[in-house]
């Protein structure tokens, strides 16, 4: 029986042109790059996500070609997908499972995701390599491109939108260090629709297929196949919607709580959660969770700490606080940063 939800609102989230016209559009400092940055962090601010336009960064075609081989990936036997797992806490090296769920009644949608740490920047050929071999010991070779491809141009992106982000605070000198100590945690994500392959009844709403939780992270860049589900709680109110990319070419970018602490708390982590929908098509979604690095601490700048926004979190390496809201018993909701770091 799938649990009963209130149907949620749609929301299409504020769209931010990355491309332009020309390459040299965005160059950053420009008036127009501010201008852009400026628009992507009051989304931030407001409601915890928004829409960007890339298709010159993380083409069409590449996104296509990663939902593809993604659906090779989850179609392999349980056994070899569980070969991907070496885990190191909360940061993976390979893949998880989180988890893989083979009770045909434990959920009307089952969650499977692997993780691959960092499979788009130094030794990124390195790391690829090692989770395709436990996946397929013969080797992929068409597999390993498209992940490091895949990995590399929206790894480039989430750093471009942290940086644009910092540079709209007017603290432009302190992007290199706040970038340049970030990993990116490539996660490939399914959810499955139940063998049966049946919609709930048209009184019944569909099933959570993946809790309500908030990210660690800097922010989430992520993009998908043609299957709803992704919902956020907004931030007055306090209602569950919909959400839904302004347009085929949109990737969405969704706050984590890292920004959340670094700015003071003007960024607003939404909780969110993915809930299953009509249809036999799997939900498949794919993206960068760009984080600091483990033993970098995450402090609010002085510039964003005054006499009117006062401090709101102490200082933290940011494995502690990953520890913290990993660690058994400890919800995953949106009051996890200030049980663990607030003032």
């Amino acid at each position: 029986m799938a649990t009963s939800l209130p149907a949620p609102a749609v929301m299409i989230p504020p769209r931010v042109d990355l491309d332009g016209d020309d390459s040299s559009t965005l160059v950053r400092g420009t008036p127009e790059w501010l201008r852009r940055a400026g628009l992507i962090r009051c989304a931030l601010e407001t409601h915890g996500c928004v829409a960007v336009g890339c298709r010159r960064r993380v083409p069409p075609e590449l996104r296509e070609r990663m939902l593809v081989a993604m659906a090779g990936l989850f179609a392999l036997p349980a056994e070899a997908k569980r070969r991907t797992g070496d885990a190191d806490g909360p940061y993976k090296s390979f893949g998880v499972l989180l988890p893989y769920m083979e009770r045909r009644d434990s959920a009307a949608c089952r969650h499977e995701a692997f993780a691959v740490l960092n499979a788009g920047g130094a030794g990124a050929g390195e790391v690829a390599r090692a989770f395709v071999a436990r996946a397929w010991p013969n080797g992929n070779d068409r597999f390993l491109e498209t992940l490091t491809s895949t990995a590399a141009e929206t790894t480039r992106l989430a750093r471009v939108i942290l940086a644009m982000v910092i540079d709209s605070y007017g603290l432009a000198h302190r992007s290199d260090e706040i970038v340049g100590t970030t990993d990116a945690n490539f996660r490939m994500l399914r959810y499955c629709k139940d063998s049966v392959g049946t919609s709930p009844p048209p009184d019944e709403q569909p099933a959570v297929a993946l809790a309500a939780h908030v990210d660690g992270s800097y922010l989430t860049v992520l993009f998908q196949n043609d299957v709803d589900g992704f919902e956020l709680r907004t931030r007055n109110g306090g209602e569950w919607v919909g959400v839904r990319p302004p347009g085929p070419d949109s990737l969405l970018v969704v706050a984590g709580q890292a920004l959340v602490a670094w700015s003071n708390g003007r960024v607003h982590a939404p909780l969110h959660r993915v809930v299953a929908v009509g249809g036999r098509e799997d939900r498949l979604s794919c993206g960068v969770f760009l984080q600091p690095t483990k033993n970098f601490v995450v402090d609010a700048p002085p510039e964003l700490v005054t006499a009117d926004t006062p401090r709101r979190f102490r200082p933290f390496e940011y494995v502690d606080y990953l520890r913290f809201k990993h660690t058994a018993g400890n919800s995953n909701g949106d009051d996890v940063l200030h049980r663990f770091a607030g003032m």
